[in-house]
């Protein structure tokens, strides 16, 4: 098997991470029924104007990271290969790390693009407004597809609740129509 094979299979882990990302945020964080992950993600919600550690974060999912991912590549291995069900499942713990750290940069310094803009506002109005719509942290995509995304004209957080980014870049907040009030 050649390795940019797996390395293919890599990136496709990667690139699914999105919709797993989504899936996860809106049908299990969001959702009725009872998932150990539920409760610190309503937390989040409670705390989202702190700054967290997405590395602590990491750590405290890594069993269930590297569990999940173990149980796809056993799953595939027969159909596939073990060199491309490993290369999926490692492209998969990669996209967990990567959606960590980027949702984690959303709640400690403020949009620097237009697309980075979108994503913060939608974000902060899942926070602050309404926690039925904009689940995507990396990617509209989804929201826009399964008709829960919204782009609301501005995001108004009240000034206690407000990132803590917002001190210290309040232009990045204006351009991206996140208003502190109050």
């Amino acid at each position: 098997m050649s390795s940019s094979r797996t390395f293919g299979w890599a990136i496709a882990g990667l690139a699914v991470s999105p919709f797993l990302e989504y899936a996860w945020h809106a049908w299990i964080a969001h959702g009725k029924g009872r998932h150990p992950t539920r409760v610190a993600h309503l937390e989040h919600h409670r705390t989202a104007h702190t700054e967290g550690d997405p590395w602590a974060e990491i750590r405290e999912n890594a069993p269930r990271i590297v569990g999940t991912a173990a149980a796809v590549a056993v799953v595939l291995t027969p159909f596939v290969g073990a060199s491309r069900a490993l290369g999926l499942a490692t492209g998969l713990g990669a996209g967990y790390v990567a959606i960590t750290l980027s949702h984690n940069r959303m709640h400690e310094r403020g949009p620097r693009t237009p697309f980075e803009d979108a994503l913060w506002r939608a974000h902060f109005h899942h926070h602050y407004a309404d926690p039925t719509v904009d689940f995507g942290l990396t990617s509209l995509v989804f929201d826009r597809l399964l008709g829960t995304a919204v782009d609301p004209e501005r995001v108004v957080i009240r000034v206690e609740r407000a990132p803590s980014w917002w001190a210290r870049d309040r232009a990045a907040g204006e351009r991206a129509r996140i208003h502190v009030e109050g």
